[in-house]
């Protein structure tokens, strides 16, 4: 029987342009251009495994959501965390790929 994805709540507020530059950061390493990454929506998705190449099995391992506009028109906000350890994924993977994207520490 599969175990449910672990999940936290959290709240990182960034200025509007940081969030998207972080989002175009994310879109560059997509998952069908060889990378580790789905961003759609409000979600970026970390997976296993680039969807190119030889990979037999790519799994997700982790997801982020980010919510848009919030507190204010200015601002965005990670608000939830998910990962799947059956998969290999853990909370700090998941901060570990958002602090790439961002450049900086967001703790």
């Amino acid at each position: 029987m599969t175990k449910p994805w672990q999940q936290c709540e959290v709240h990182v507020v960034l200025p509007f342009a940081e969030a998207r530059e972080m989002w175009r950061r994310a879109e560059l390493f997509d998952v069908d251009k060889g990378g580790r990454y789905d961003a759609r929506g409000g979600c970026i998705l970390i997976w296993s495994a680039s969807f190119t190449g030889d990979h037999e099995r790519a799994e997700p391992q982790g997801e982020a959501y980010l919510r848009w506009h919030t507190p204010d028109e200015w601002h965005a906000t990670w608000v939830k965390f998910g990962w799947d350890t059956e998969e290999g994924g853990s909370e700090e993977m998941v901060w570990q790929a958002l602090e790439l994207f961002a450049g900086r520490s967001l703790r």
